[in-house]
């Protein structure tokens, strides 16, 4: 539904969560299993995610999960009195989970034994009971499957493209903060570590399959940029603040050339500046000469990078 495409991913999000809560809440009610409402609202929230790959087996082990913590929970009702008997409960459902491959519904089997074995008054397994406790559960994840992939289905490449741009905005925050000191010789940005842009990379990763798998060619490079990125930042902050002389103009120069790559145009031709310029670059700057030398080169490997993002992206957005 093209209606609903301009949404924010958060409201987009919210907005299917309360869907597939009001739904829930209709059938439970009406199907005259309101007592085990709970089974079928946790089903429905824990199910609402348009960023899994494979929401069929995704349903099939929450489902799974449910009936196996409901099982465990009514065979070791008579016998879970106390703290330590309910963990034992609630180990027995998740090893069950695991052993009969419902890995994915582990969350949801320990939820279900959980509650059956706080909340329900039987004192023996009865069909009718695991009937009672099932059904909401298969409910809530209709619910929250009808919520997530027919009224508001997912857009993955918008989301390719939301974490390309975050990328590219994090990336163009620091390298105005480099430029600004070495310009102003002011302080240096935050180091941009690892852990800040590897998940968005990641992310971007898992999104590339089937018709999407060109956007897992960004992605690589993304990380190669990265790590260029590391090594290079390390050794311009190496460098003393000196505005003005010619290896802080000539680093700003570059550095404004790879801020216009990283924002899709690849047109622009990086300057030639081989091994005898960056050296009289260094010893006009009263620099140590190896420094700039590994500069110079990380550099031109960076735009390279840059640049090859460039056409891609240009490419890629051309299919939204």
């Amino acid at each position: 539904m093209q209606v609903f495409q301009p949404l924010n991913p958060a409201v987009r999000n919210a907005l299917r969560v309360a869907l597939a809560s009001a739904l829930t809440i209709a059938a439970t009610n009406w199907s005259g299993r309101g007592s085990t409402l709970t089974y079928g609202m946790l089903a429905a929230v824990m199910f609402v995610n348009d960023r899994q790959n494979r929401p069929g087996r995704q349903l099939l082990q929450q489902v799974g999960g449910i009936v196996i913590g409901v099982v465990v929970a009514l065979v070791l009702y008579p016998f879970s009195n106390g703290w330590f008997m309910l963990s034992i409960a609630l180990l027995c459902a998740g090893l069950a989970a695991q052993g009969l491959g419902m890995a994915g519904g582990i969350g949801l089997a320990n939820l279900a034994c959980w509650e059956m074995l706080t909340f329900c008054q039987c004192d023996r397994f009865e069909v009718r009971l695991l009937v009672n406790y099932i059904v909401p559960g298969l409910i809530g994840t209709a619910a929250a499957v009808f919520a997530t992939w027919v009224v508001w289905p997912p857009q993955p490449q918008m989301q390719a493209h939301q974490l390309d741009q975050r990328l590219s905005a994090r990336l163009q925050v620091q390298l105005q903060g480099l430029q600004l000191w070495l310009e102003t010789g002011a302080n240096p940005p935050e180091l941009l570590h690892t852990s800040e842009v590897l998940p968005p990379i990641q992310d971007l990763q898992q999104l590339a399959r089937g018709p999407l798998r060109r956007w897992g060619q960004l992605a690589l490079l993304w990380r190669q940029v990265l790590r260029q990125w590391i090594l290079l930042e390390a050794q311009i902050r190496s460098l003393p603040p000196r505005p003005g002389t010619p290896l802080q103009q000539q680093l700003l120069d570059r550095l404004q050339l790879l801020a216009s790559a990283d924002r899709s145009s690849p047109a622009q031709p990086w300057p030639v500046g081989g091994p005898q310029q960056w050296l009289a670059w260094s010893q006009a700057s009263d620099t140590p000469q190896l420094v700039p030398l590994a500069i110079g080169l990380q550099l031109e490997h960076l735009h390279s990078l840059l640049r090859s993002q460039g056409l891609l992206r240009a490419a890629l957005l051309r299919q939204l």
